[in-house]
């Protein structure tokens, strides 16, 4: 047997496996992304004076959880720097979750 046929069908096999690996990537970056889409809606869709103070509290946690699971996210993938300023350039997160990173947080 000659070891370019042996290599050759590694490489393409080892390529097939690569291509679905980039492929779970992108799409665990894109569930991660709409999920903080997602969350962020719901927050701007709110009354601020039909919510309880612990209501407004569990959305402002929800969009942070979803921030940081972005972030991790991102960071996984190789963004190894500023994650988190790239996000707050891509969606319009409220202070108050920002400044909830690195609470508690919520059971996903």
């Amino acid at each position: 047997m000659q070891k370019f046929g042996l290599r050759t069908h590694r490489t393409a096999v080892y390529g097939l496996a690569e291509l679905e690996i980039r492929k779970e990537q992108a799409s665990a970056l894109g569930r991660a992304g709409r999920k903080l889409r997602l969350s962020l809606e719901d927050f701007a869709k709110t009354v601020p004076e039909q919510l309880s103070a612990e209501q407004k509290q569990a959305l402002l946690q929800s969009i942070s959880d979803n921030v940081w699971q972005l972030v991790l996210q991102r960071e996984f993938l190789g963004f190894i720097e500023g994650n988190l300023e790239w996000v707050q350039q891509h969606y319009a997160i409220p202070p108050q979750a920002i400044s909830a990173l690195g609470g508690t947080p919520s059971v996903i």
